[in-house]
């Protein structure tokens, strides 16, 4: 998709993609994404995603007096629109991108992106947290993956913050301790 390309070599707003067009952009959403064919593009394009018809306001021609420009739920829309098309494209090389969309809808849904890391194996899922990091907020991530029970996932969320070791281990320590699953839902 060159117009991708274009954008980001040329510092355009991504956002331009969808708004340029939202009606034809979301009817070739397969298409588009088969085109773009590059997880990091697609990531960089769903972090640009916000509630704004950049066409009406950054991009705006000369001639044209101030309109309304906020489009709420757009991001939304989009969001939860590529992710089934992600799905079914290839799971395992867009997970990044599926994660990326999860967060950056509002609100961000970081439990839902902790449950797509969750099956993942320690390596995949370690690559894959930093994507999960970026647009995040670190702190609610490691909440969620607290409340998840899931420790070893905590312990690489704090290993990438700014959390000092002295803060989390021990109590990662005490909670590994503990033999049932059962009993640390009460701790």
């Amino acid at each position: 998709m060159p117009w991708c390309y274009r954008c980001r070599v040329n510092r355009i707003d991504l956002n331009i993609v969808h708004d340029h067009a939202p009606a034809a952009y979301m009817a070739d959403l397969p298409e588009f994404m088969r085109q773009v064919n590059d997880p990091d593009l697609l990531n960089l394009f769903a972090t640009a995603l916000r509630d704004e018809d950049v066409t009406k306001s950054m991009y705006a021609g000369m001639d044209g007096g101030p309109s309304e420009s906020k489009c709420p739920g757009e991001t939304n829309a989009v969001c939860r629109a590529l992710r089934p098309v992600l799905q079914l494209l290839d799971p395992q090389r867009y997970m990044p991108t599926m994660l990326t969309t999860l967060v950056c809808q509002s609100p961000a849904d970081i439990p839902g992106a902790m449950q797509l890391l969750s099956p993942l194996g320690a390596e995949a899922r370690d690559a894959v947290l930093t994507y999960l990091l970026y647009p995040s907020d670190v702190d609610t991530v490691y909440n969620t993956a607290l409340g998840m029970y899931d420790l070893p996932l905590v312990l690489a969320v704090a290993q990438r913050s700014q959390h000092d070791p002295r803060e989390y281990l021990t109590a990662l320590g005490e909670l590994h301790a503990i033999a049932s699953d059962e009993y640390r839902r009460y701790k």
